[in-house]
């Protein structure tokens, strides 16, 4: 998801469109959350199981699934595989975390730096993008570059 959805339904309606064996993303910034319900903004601020999280205000009793791998990225993170204490062999995923510091808010310096390969993937990316819409019979009467909204 791009941008938080305002209210706890909508999250979940929006995840169920995902479908049920889906990770679902939501990327954001922080000065979003400003716009959304206070249930949006705990859960995203949450670091502890996403699934009570999403259904506490549903039902107070919520635990979350087991066995822990199955739940989410945090219950994976800490689950245990066996009676020796080691770690769980499902990995998580790398965005199972929050990607940008709480205090971005209050920065107007933001920087990055982006390598020649990030930036050839990136414009193959968005090329075969373009090429997708641009196979859309419905809308070529637009013009190519009406449709997609990518120039040469």
């Amino acid at each position: 998801m791009f941008g938080p959805p305002r209210d706890i339904l909508d999250l979940h309606q929006k995840a169920g469109r995902a479908g049920l064996s889906s990770d679902i993303l939501i990327y954001y910034y922080g000065q979003q959350i400003s716009h959304v319900d206070e249930d949006v903004r705990e859960f995203l601020k949450n670091d502890d199981c996403m699934h009570v999280a999403a259904y506490r205000v549903y039902d107070q009793d919520v635990v979350p699934l087991l066995p822990a791998h199955s739940c989410c990225g945090f219950c994976a993170a800490s689950c245990c595989g066996d009676e020796v204490q080691e770690k769980c062999e499902r990995i998580s995923g790398p965005y199972h975390f929050n990607l940008v510091p709480d205090d971005i808010e209050n920065s107007c310096n933001l920087y990055r730096s982006v390598s020649e390969e990030d930036k050839c993937i990136f414009h193959d990316a968005l090329k075969e993008q373009q090429m997708n819409i641009s196979s859309y019979k419905a809308i070529i009467g637009l013009g190519s570059v009406s449709s997609h909204g990518f120039s040469e």
